[in-house]
């Protein structure tokens, strides 16, 4: 006979979620250990199934299965150094998280050799519960998704079922105790068996195991939120981690695939005041913070070189004396940034604005001295340091002079040069990225979005006119962020790894974020001989209360720079050239929608991920703050006085109402009451103040002087006593004393009545 069904469903359940959960978590890296976990899950449910039907194995027999998959998991883990010394598929993990990794399939394997035993103890099932929390521990490291969240609950919740269950099995003698070993071999003690149906205790616990849960986690939640966070940066294990940032390497890699992941921490903060040195509260949510400026890709990699030298600069004057900002108009406001060096780059909100023979919009603070201006630069960044200056500490501080642009994208014009120099922004090395522009463009063409005369080709190059530049821009950023048949996602794959990455989302995969948008559109528009470059930087702040605002990590956003010409009849050449920015990325509306219950989960995931995967000290502070905020806010502290007002004069009302209201009388008051009711027909009443024993006592001299009562008159005294003892000494009057009092009140009645005819006659 075995132990009860709740013990066994208990700890076949939790044995089985911690092996999934392990098995999910080494998938990605090791698939072989997600269809093992599988297999080691339905090997779970067929024990559970034949453990009340056959006999199991005896101890030798399960040791000897027991070495023979621990053999097997040696010779598969020999397999993957092996592989792993070949390819170094996880290099970056190092041997020590790989050799983690690669016990596993043992672990799991080790459950299930325990469970084949047909003699099992208390230390048995301490090993295969210490198992399944090494593998629920093993899969939290290894990885950070909300469904292995979600495994973890039900994992708590059946641990400390079973728990509960082995503490119960244990006791009752159904599970043996660890035997001595330094004794003699003896056989294990003959234990108590009950049916396998019948509940431990006499319930399952299961509704104790989810309130002692529920206890657990309404204790630890509140304690891990208000702890403080390392300021050191989180050792991963598993994968390599794809997070939304600014990298320092200012570099975009588009072969990596997984999950984009999200990253709340700061990137950097800055201030914004209007003319008047006012706090700027309506700066647009929406706007971009240019960073980096990448020209070079290869083989699906974005590099920033250093060496290429554009030849548009703005033409400002050099700094000689106090750094004078230019005068931009009365709709100007200022941004004084605070950037962390770690970063490596310096952001401006674009387009930058600058004014013809005045000096930089932009100029360093040191902590000591005046501003410095920034000079031009050719590397498409438009301002930057000089390359003698460094910064000075942790941070940089430095203060840009911006306005809203005449024309929403558009840079100010720069003067029309020789564009030889800028050659490698035309260059486009997939063949395919033509292919596809070219059709593109004719549809657009077809459609009445860009003019007939777009298909014009010039008679040296094939290309088409630099006059349509710009239309052919803006229709290329149309079509993928809005006609094209691309999906705007965080989940990065890839369906054909032998072509170039910006081929495969284009004509196969079609899924992306915003750097495969815009690597598309940048080699889409050097297919068709419209010098472009790729822009790293932010998208969108959050503005946290008198014009400060900050940048988090997760605004990292991609977007194209097309250089585009424009006629002016004032420029020596009869034109000038404008950087114009394109966003191509499609709006992520669908993905992010709250108003449905798919977008609710959406962002509810999001906030789970936020403050548990990526609770940073920042995130802390943030959430600290934004619960202080709540918790004496108008309406919350409104709502309180309201509450703690309400009490008294509820409670007030309920006591009037109480006291008007008629109280029922006791069980124990039928004893005089009824008395009172009978007595109280023939005239005897008690008078003020006297107790019922006296009115008893009065009313039986009164009926001992008449004859026709004389024999009932101790019953009032009778009834007192009966009201006294069940009253006051809290004891009921017995059923055949009840029957009595009964039987001498109805007496009392009949001769009070007998009394009463005899005196009317």
């Amino acid at each position: 006979m075995l132990p009860s069904t709740a013990f066994r469903s208990s700890t076949y359940l939790t044995l089985a979620i911690a092996c999934t959960s392990l098995g999910y978590a080494e998938s990605a890296m090791l698939p072989e250990v997600g269809v093992f976990a599988i297999a080691v899950v339905i090997t779970l449910a067929v024990i559970y199934r034949l453990e009340t039907r056959v006999r199991l194995l005896s101890l030798d027999e399960a040791n000897r299965l027991g070495a023979g998959i621990g053999l097997a998991a040696i010779l598969w883990a020999g397999f993957r150094v092996v592989r792993e010394v070949n390819a170094s598929e996880f290099a970056a993990l190092g041997w020590p998280v790989f050799f983690v990794a690669l016990m596993a399939p043992l672990l799991m394997a080790a459950v299930c050799a325990k469970l084949l035993r047909r003699e099992k103890h208390a230390g048995d099932y301490w090993f295969m519960h210490a198992a399944g929390l090494a593998a629920m521990v093993l899969a939290g490291a290894m990885a950070e998704q909300t469904l292995l969240v979600a495994l973890t609950a039900a994992y708590v919740l059946c641990a400390i079922w079973s728990l509960f269950q082995f503490f119960l099995a244990r006791s009752n003698g159904i599970v043996p105790r660890i035997p001595d070993r330094k004794a003699a071999k003896k056989p294990l003690p003959v234990v108590r068996t009950i049916a396998a149906g019948t509940p431990l205790g006499g319930r399952s616990g299961l509704l104790r195991a989810a309130l002692w849960a529920s206890v657990a986690a309404a204790a630890a939640v509140p304690i891990y939120l208000i702890t403080p966070r390392s300021t050191y940066g989180k050792i991963d294990f598993g994968q390599s981690r794809i997070e939304v940032g600014f990298a320092a390497d200012q570099m975009i890699d588009l072969t990596q695939t997984g999950d984009l992941r999200d990253n709340p921490e700061t990137a950097f903060e800055f201030t914004a005041t209007d003319n008047a040195g006012r706090p700027k509260e309506d700066l647009n949510p929406e706007q971009r913070w240019r960073g980096a400026v990448l020209a070079t890709y290869s083989n699906g990699t974005w590099r920033r070189d250093a060496f290429v030298r554009l030849s548009t600069s703005p033409p400002i004057l050099p700094q000689n004396g106090p750094w004078i900002p230019p005068d931009l108009g009365p709709e100007s406001y200022r941004l004084t940034f605070t950037v962390p060096t770690k970063l490596r780059s310096t952001f401006l909100a674009d387009p930058v604005a600058w004014v013809p023979g005045a000096m930089a919009a932009v100029a360093d603070l040191p902590p000591n001295g005046s501003p410095e201006a920034w000079v031009a630069t050719t590397n498409g960044l438009v301002f930057g340091r000089p390359g003698s200056r460094r910064p000075v500490g942790s941070e940089h501080h430095y203060v840009q002079h911006t306005r809203p642009p005449a024309e929403a994208d558009l840079s100010p014009p720069y003067p029309a040069s020789d564009l030889s120099p800028i050659a490698i922004i035309r260059s486009n090395a997939i063949p395919r990225v033509k292919e596809y522009a070219d059709k593109v463009l004719a549809d657009a063409v077809a459609a009445g979005r860009v003019p007939e005369a777009a298909l014009a080709r010039d008679s040296i190059r094939l290309l088409p006119l630099e006059p349509h530049h710009e239309a052919i821009a803006r229709a290329f950023r149309e079509h993928l962020s809005e006609r094209a048949d691309l999906t705007y996602t965080t989940s990065l794959k890839r369906d054909r790894k032998d072509l170039d990455p910006v081929e495969d989302f284009l004509f196969h995969s079609k899924v992306g974020h915003c750097e495969r948008f815009a690597t598309a559109l940048v080699l889409m528009l050097r297919a068709e001989g419209i010098p472009a470059v790729m822009v790293l930087g932010f998208k969108g702040c959050e503005h946290t209360g008198e014009g400060h605002y900050i940048v988090r990590q997760e605004y990292a956003h991609a977007w194209a720079e097309a250089l585009i010409s424009r006629p002016d009849r004032t420029a020596p050449r009869g034109h000038v050239w404008h950087w114009l920015s394109l966003d191509p990325a499609p709006a992520q509306a669908a993905e992010t929608n709250s108003n449905d219950t798919a977008g609710s989960f959406w962002n509810w995931s999001k906030a789970f991920e936020r403050y548990l995967f990526h609770y940073t000290p920042e995130e802390r502070d943030r959430a600290i703050r934004s619960a202080f905020d709540a918790a004496t806010s108008a309406k919350v502290l409104g709502g309180a006085a309201v509450v703690v007002l309400a009490f008294p004069i509820l409670r007030f009302v309920r006591r009037r109402i109480a006291r008007t209201r008629p109280r029922a009388a006791p069980p124990s008051a039928q004893w005089f009451d009824r008395l009172l009711v009978v007595l109280g027909k023939h005239g005897f009443a008690p008078a003020p103040g006297e107790t019922a024993r006296e009115f008893a006592t009065a009313t039986a001299a009164t009926l001992e002087g008449t004859p026709a009562t004389r024999a009932v008159a101790a019953v009032p005294i009778e009834w007192a006593e009966a009201y006294y003892r069940s009253r006051f000494g809290d004891d009921p009057v017995p059923d055949a004393r009840r029957v009595e009092l009964e039987r001498g009140l109805e007496d009392l009645k009949l001769a009070l009545e007998r009394e009463r005819g005899r005196r009317t006659r």
